[in-house]
């Protein structure tokens, strides 16, 4: 199995950017972190790491559990 070392900046610029909004439906996170007040969002690459895609924060999205669900679903349903 392959790991990839994901950019801490990437994250943090990419939840700043949501400024606590899930990016794929546009709603505020539904879920707080109990350990520090903050929504509880994802982020993720649009195009896979495992497929080549950059860890950039042009590739990258923020969505909550149940898109994130949505997404994983909907793009291995599309391979």
């Amino acid at each position: 199995m392959t790991t990839f070392r994901r950019d801490s900046n990437v994250i943090a610029k990419v939840l700043e950017r949501a400024n606590g909004y899930c990016e794929g439906c546009e709603n505020p996170a539904p879920f707080i972190r109990a350990s520090d007040g903050t929504p509880y969002l994802e982020v993720h690459h649009i195009v896979l790491l495992a497929e080549d895609g950059e860890d950039t924060v042009e590739n990258a999205v923020v969505l909550y559990l149940i898109v994130t669900v949505k997404f994983t679903l909907v793009r291995r349903r599309n391979n």
